[in-house]
């Protein structure tokens, strides 16, 4: 069990999900957990999100880190050192939405705490909220 959910990149043992979020933040598509050891194009292929997408929505595209492959659905940052001014434009605009995705990250987690505790919550003997409150 420790070596399928250690991932080498990040060096600790953890479940990756993949989420897709739309601009105005609602989440769109949370995969199942993976061992921590998949990359990020296995699950991408395992979720078959992209033959989705060009199924039902084939003028749009997502965009992805670095982790992901560059296919014709899904765009990623320029990585060349020598980037044109454009492409560093690119980088730089499509890199403020990044924010999102972590702040979803993040308000599941708080989410999960609130209907679970913490190690936190337990530690001091307090009670998390529950989701209404969290919410409000």
């Amino acid at each position: 069990m420790q070596k399928e959910l250690y991932s080498g990149h990040k060096r600790v043992h953890c479940l990756k999900f993949q989420a897709i979020t739309l601009p105005n933040g609602l989440i769109l598509h949370l995969s199942q957990p993976y061992p921590g050891r998949r990359h990020d194009s296995f699950i991408l292929k395992d979720t078959h999100i992209l033959q989705q997408l060009r199924l039902y929505c084939p003028t749009f595209c997502l965009y992805g880190d670095e982790g992901y492959p560059l296919k014709s659905q899904l765009i990623r940052p320029y990585s060349n050192t020598r980037l044109t001014e454009q492409q560093q434009l690119f980088n730089k605009k499509m890199s403020r939405p990044v924010g999102k995705y972590y702040f979803v990250a993040t308000l599941l987690t708080n989410a999960h705490s609130c209907i679970y505790g913490s190690l936190t919550s337990k530690y001091f003997n307090i009670d998390t909220p529950d989701l209404f409150e969290y919410f409000q």
